[in-house]
């Protein structure tokens, strides 16, 4: 990427942090409202075992990608033939 730039003014640098706009509404609510519009969906178990369904959540991502990013999953990795 090339970027050309002219310099406007001479003003202190990061005196206001930069912000991606996408995430800036998420930034604006409070927590509760973030977790809440995050995931819908929450379980029960969530609400009652949080560290449970942490530990729930960990394991279905292990799981994730152990299955889908294996050597043995031929659909991302396929045997080059020796020659």
């Amino acid at each position: 990427m090339l970027v050309m730039a002219r310099r406007k003014s001479i003003k202190p640098i990061f005196q206001t942090a930069p912000q991606q706009s996408d995430y800036t509404p998420r930034w604006e609510k409070t927590p509760e409202e973030a977790a809440k519009s995050f995931s819908p969906d929450r379980s029960k178990l969530a609400d009652y075992f949080p560290a449970l369904a942490r530990l729930q959540n960990v394991l279905k991502s292990g799981w994730h990608l152990l299955h889908h990013h294996s050597l043995r999953n031929r659909r991302c990795f396929r045997p080059v033939p020796k020659d």
